[in-house]
């Protein structure tokens, strides 16, 4: 079925995919004719994509400083048009607004506090989906609402307003148009795992809570096909596979958990009825998540393949993945081979990576991937200077999604909004081949469905992980694309345009040299994205010895343009050094360091050594350091970190190091 056919059967069915005759909670029900067209994934993700269309966009970003404001800005969607909506910080809403590049960003004024009570916080995010589908909170339930605009949700989102992922949630079941559940209870830490009992149970609450939505979700297919949990929880299970009678196993079997985002969503007896995305983290991080969702397109695309060129590695080569999406428009970039040896890897990071999805091939361990000759670590994962989606194979990636000393964990705390990744030893047949996963964006397959096996014995509970929001898409780029409305700034209760304020505050400069407009401008150019301006403010700065005042927002700037000497001045004035400056710092000098390196590259870098794995950063700097310093200099700085060091892996490696030298 060709593109233009299948958007055509998507317009033809609106939003509401399914016939409007009730159905009790968990009944399958047959959808209509020219949907039964149309295999079940690629109706789940042009349902998204229909329920997006009906929304005209706002060529504007929203930047809040609560909670409370957050849930008002968003109550003021409507089907006149939506916006994104983020928490103003120096990470997240920076790095979202450089990719969506919007006409204007309007800074809030806070309108107060959340109410108190749990009861009440619920009617509050309720209301705020209630009005985007033309409801009134007041007399109509979400249920009604929805009927009204005969609207069948795709997908539930389950959440608790204890939880700050709750501002995940909310934009999400406003943005697709699902219903909010509620999964009350205390939070389990993500790395740990359910044991047996306690999976059952929390499988049977998140598929009570579905089916008391009224909706069919029996099967893949019919009216509920996605969960997104936006809350914290325990990031495996123990499963006794005896007592799942519809989840087969791989041949290869290994005792041990299974990712409890592929437990979810399914029973016992029936199998896969939904498929499930995980939301967790603070407020500012989940709201980014969602809104990258719900609001940025796929362009570019960069596969990279660390496996050997032969034998059964050729399966999830990326060649034929490259060929697949070029045809389609996306721009793409591929590396493999020698291109994809450690020093090649550490060659790409300076400047930071600008893609829109990330496609990698590795193995390894929690903290550390194979490259096609040499390794990788935590640290080494890039600064992100837009938000991706990743699909990454590699073992145990994602053991601990809060610890950004693993692999996965440092993905995510950098901005990965969508990620696949594995929980466990997931074995390679596990994953799908970059050529089926191409495939299965290509035809409006959701990114985190399409990465999941839908039959054969990897379809069962396994360790895929899959974190973001389950009905975004990956789709093809559309020269038609919807076209942005320009608004006033006026309309935005206590809303004020942060680049007129830029702009008022460089005016201060410029008029008097007032030292607290250089940290407001460079503050607000920083969240506009405007690296150029931002850059000429720093050369103001250095001029009238307020260098101070804009280091650490030019900082990132000069990362971006690669401006080594430059960006060393800024790092002198930094009143704090934070984690991703200190990366930036390792990322943008350590592949410098053959062509000549200053000596103050080296002190810098030496007194900088990462925890919790030194060894890794000195090993890199060993060669270096002997040649400018010799070898006593080495072996002290050795000593140094092994007084220190508490890991006892590191502590073997540098003995092994100190031994040597």
């Amino acid at each position: 079925m060709s593109l233009r056919l299948i958007i055509a059967i998507s317009t033809l069915l609106g939003a509401a995919s399914f016939a409007q005759t009730p159905t009790a909670p968990g009944e399958a029900q047959t959808p209509p004719a020219a949907a039964r067209q149309i295999p079940w994934p690629t109706l789940l993700g042009l349902r998204s994509h229909q329920t997006a269309r009906m929304f005209p966009l706002v060529d504007r970003v929203v930047l809040v400083p609560d909670g409370a404001t957050y849930l008002d800005e968003l109550g003021r969607w409507s089907a006149a048009g939506r916006w994104p909506v983020l928490f103003e910080d120096d990470q997240y809403a920076p790095m979202f607004i450089r990719a969506f590049q919007p006409e204007q960003v309007i800074r809030r004024d806070s309108v107060g506090e959340l109410p108190e009570t749990p009861k009440q916080q619920k009617d509050l995010m309720e209301s705020v989906v209630i009005r985007v589908f033309g409801g009134d909170p007041t007399q109509d339930s979400l249920r009604e609402t929805f009927d009204r605009a005969r609207h069948i949700p795709a997908g539930v989102v389950i959440a608790s307003p204890a939880d700050p992922a709750w501002t995940a949630a909310v934009a999400l079941a406003a943005g697709h148009g699902q219903p909010l559940a509620w999964l009350s209870g205390p939070s389990r830490k993500p790395h740990l795992a359910l044991a047996t009992g306690e999976a059952v149970e929390l499988t049977r609450r998140v598929e009570s809570l579905v089916a008391e939505q009224g909706y069919s979700y029996a099967g893949l297919g019919d009216q509920i096909d996605a969960i997104t949990i936006c809350r914290t929880m325990a990031g495996k299970a123990e499963i006794d596979r005896a007592a799942w009678t519809q989840a087969p196993a791989p041949p290869e079997f290994q005792d041990g958990p299974v990712a409890i985002t592929d437990l979810l969503g399914r029973t016992r007896q029936r199998g896969r009825y939904a498929f499930v995305g995980w939301i967790l983290g603070d407020e500012a991080r989940s709201a980014y998540m969602a809104m990258c969702s719900l609001f940025l397109e796929a362009h570019n695309i960069h596969l990279y393949n660390t496996y050997p060129e032969k034998d059964f590695w050729l399966t999830y080569g990326v060649s034929e993945a490259a060929s697949v999406m070029r045809e389609k428009g996306f721009e793409v970039r591929t590396a493999g081979g020698e291109n994809a040896t450690e020093r090649a890897w550490l060659r790409m990071l300076p400047r930071g990576l600008s893609t829109d999805v990330f496609v990698m091939n590795s193995k390894g361990h929690a903290n550390d991937f194979d490259l096609y000759s040499g390794k990788g670590y935590p640290v080494d994962v890039p600064i992100l200077n837009r938000p991706v989606a990743l699909h990454l194979i590699h073992s145990w990636s994602m053991r601990n999604p809060v610890n950004r000393n693993t692999v996965g964990g440092r993905w995510l705390q950098r901005g990965a909004y969508a990620l696949v990744a594995s929980a466990h030893e997931p074995l390679l047949g596990a994953f799908i081949p970059p050529r089926v996963l191409a495939e299965r964006w290509l035809a409006y397959v959701p990114f985190l469905v399409a990465a999941r096996h839908w039959n054969g014995p990897y379809s069962g509970p396994w360790r895929i992980s899959t974190f973001g929001d389950p009905l975004m898409l990956c789709n093809p780029p559309e020269p038609d694309a919807m076209q942005r409305l320009s608004w006033s700034s006026q309309d935005i209760p206590g809303g004020r345009d942060l680049g007129e304020q830029a702009k008022a505050a460089m005016r201060r400069i410029a008029e008097d040299g007032d030292r607290e407009a250089f940290a407001e401008a460079a503050a607000a150019l920083n969240l506009l994205g405007r690296d150029d301006l931002l850059i000429k403010l720093w050369t103001v700065a250095k001029q009238k010895d307020a260098q101070a005042s804009v280091a650490r927002p030019v900082l990132g700037a000069l990362f971006r343009r690669g401006d080594a000497d430059q960006f060393m001045l800024a790092w002198d004035q930094l009143p704090a050094r934070d984690d991703e400056a200190v990366d930036m710092l390792w990322h943008l000098l350590l592949p410098r360091l053959g062509e000549g390196a200053k000596q103050d590259w080296l002190y810098q870098l030496q007194a900088t050594i990462r925890q919790p794995l030194p060894h890794v950063d000195l090993k890199r700097l060993a060669p270096h350091l002997t040649r400018a310093f010799g070898w006593t200099h080495l072996r002290a700085l050795i000593q140094r970190e092994l007084d220190k060091t508490r890991n006892e892996h590191a502590r073997k490696k540098l003995a092994e190091m100190l031994k040597k030298s």
